[in-house]
Parts: C-alpha cells; sequence; structure tokens
C-alpha cells in the first residue's frame, strides 16, 4: 500500500501540478472564448480518455459513450430543477448516477464481443436518446433543460476547477490502467481464454472496467452541462458518441495521453474552423483517414515512435 500512494505520489509531482500550473496560467492569458475552448477541450480529453479505458485497454468498441455524457449532464440538469439541492450535490450525484446506468447497459453488453457488443451499445445509447428527446414533461424533450446555476461565479474560476477534476480524474486514470487489475485487463483483451484458465473472471473484469469508464464519462457530462449552464438531447445522439470515438483513433488508443491530444485536435477543427465553415468534418475525415491508413497507432503513437528512435 505504501508503495502505491509513493507511486502515485512521484507522478502527482511530475506531471499533476506541473500540469496545472501551466494550464491555470495559460487560462489568465487568454480571453474568455478561448478559456472556454479550452474548457471542453479538457472535458472532452476526460471523455476520450474514459472510452479508452475500455477501448484500448479492454478491447470493447463502444458506440455509447457520449450518451453517457448525456446521462451525467441530465442528472444535474433534473436534480436542480426537480430537488433544488445544491450544485455541488448535483454534480457528485452525476457520476455515480452514469456509473448505475453503465451497470444496468453492461450487464447486457459485456457478455458479447467484437460487433455484437458494438452494437449493442450503440442501441443502448438510441434509447436514451430517445428518452431525453421524446419525453416533454420530465426532460423537456428536444428544447433541453436551460437556465441552469454556475457551479462557480465566473468562468475563469470554473475553468480553474475543471483544470483541476480533469486532471486529478487523469492521474487516478493512470494509475487505474498501470494497476494489476490494468495489466489483467489487457491480458483478457489479448487472450480472453488464457486468463479464464487461471480462474480469472473474464466478464467482471470487462464489467468493473466498463462501470469505471462510465463514471468518468458522468464526470465529463456533468462538467460540460456546468460549462454551458445547459444541457440537450444532442449530447447523446449517436454522431456525439462517434466523435469520441474519433478523438480516441486520433490521438492513438495504445497510449494513454493519445485520446487527450486528440480531442484537442477535434475540438479546435470543430470550433474554429467550424466557425468558418460547416464542412469542418470534410478536414476532420481526411486526418482521420490518413491517420487510420499511414499511422494506425495514432498521432501520439508517431510522437512516441519518434522519441524512441
Amino acid at each position: 500500500m505504501k508503495n502505491i500512494v509513493r507511486k502515485l505520489f512521484d507522478w502527482q509531482l511530475q506531471w499533476w501540478l506541473p500540469s496545472c500550473v501551466v494550464l491555470v496560467v495559460v487560462g489568465f492569458l487568454l480571453d474568455a472564448f478561448y478559456v472556454y475552448l479550452t474548457c471542453v477541450m479538457l472535458i472532452m480529453a476526460l471523455a476520450a480518455t474514459a472510452l479508452n479505458l475500455i477501448l484500448g485497454y479492454g478491447g470493447m468498441v463502444s458506440f455509447g459513450h457520449g450518451a453517457l455524457m448525456g446521462v451525467g449532464g441530465y442528472t444535474v440538469g433534473l436534480l436542480l430543477i426537480y430537488t433544488g439541492i445544491g450544485t455541488p450535490i448535483a454534480f457528485i450525484a452525476a457520476p455515480f448516477a452514469t456509473a448505475l446506468i453503465t451497470l444496468v447497459i453492461g450487464y447486457f453488453c459485456v457478455r458479447l464481443h467484437g460487433i455484437l457488443f458494438s452494437m449493442l451499445t450503440l442501441a443502448f445509447s438510441m434509447m436514451l436518446y430517445a428518452i431525453a428527446h421524446q419525453w416533454y414533461s420530465f426532460t423537456g424533450g428536444d428544447n433541453g433543460i436551460v437556465g441552469l446555476p454556475s457551479l462557480v461565479n465566473s468562468l475563469n474560476n470554473y475553468y480553474i476547477f475543471v483544470v483541476i477534476i480533469v486532471i486529478a480524474c487523469l492521474m487516478l486514470m493512470w494509475r487505474l490502467v498501470n494497476s494489476p487489475f490494468g495489466w489483467t485487463l489487457r491480458g483478457i483483451q489479448q487472450n480472453p481464454e488464457r486468463p479464464s484458465f487461471i480462474g480469472i473472471n473474464v466478464r467482471l473484469y470487462r464489467m468493473i472496467m466498463f462501470v469505471i469508464s462510465g463514471f468518468f464519462c458522468g464526470i465529463a457530462g456533468a462538467l460540460f452541462c456546468f460549462l454551458d449552464g445547459q444541457i440537450f438531447p444532442s449530447l447523446m445522439f449517436w454522431s456525439s458518441s462517434a466523435e469520441i470515438l474519433i478523438m480516441v483513433l486520433l490521438g492513438g488508443m495504445s497510449s494513454f495521453l493519445g485520446p487527450c491530444l486528440g480531442a484537442a485536435l477535434v475540438v479546435i477543427l470543430k470550433y474554429l474552423i467550424g466557425a468558418y465553415t460547416i464542412h469542418w468534418m470534410i478536414f476532420l475525415g481526411v486526418i482521420l483517414f490518413a491517420t487510420i491508413l499511414f499511422r494506425p497507432e495514432g498521432i501520439f503513437g508517431l510522437f512516441e515512435k519518434i522519441k524512441a528512435s
């Protein structure tokens, strides 16, 4: 136990504290739009890394993580408008509610593999989208939930909050994937039959990682909801899940920080190039095509290869 705490603290000193300092300083140097844009990058980096927990380390391709973000966001919105509880409690409740929903979905999904697993996650995500989109009396339907109170009193303070939460979550996920549990899951990804021969419950391991991934997606969804002060069903549509998957593929699912880089690239294309043309997806498609065709290890994987050479 002491060794684990020491390793966690060493990693914190090397990456967490410097990253927080750099990001906070950068936030004070930017105007409001770019502070907002950086918040979106950080939140989507968290969601993409959460997806990579099951994709890069568990071999489970999910098309439902956009919907899980939506569950986190709607948990915040519904609690605030129907119960009147404080914003901190709503924020804390979001990842646990998302984890509970993920547990139900995972009960049916983790017993499947390959395309069947992916299609079932897509089916569940579209069910959640349909509930949010059509249940007007409860969720507001396609009008969404708007006018939610802020978690903190200014955009700059919220930016600092996002930096701390995202870096802390990344640190926890980094420790998870480099723990004995994470290495066991990698072994299951490579050969699911061999671990089962030595008594490892493969389905249980997949379920646990699936729920943990949903938990962190719930945090990302809550952060996104408080950033905009609103939540709409469009966040739960299949295209949002596809965007998160593209982030992982672009950055590199074989590296821990790859999805963060992919998230930053997609957000820049969407918000900056998208401000000039509605056809920004063409640029994204070209980059994704070139990445998969020539560098399937992703952009971050390419950097690691250059560094090692």
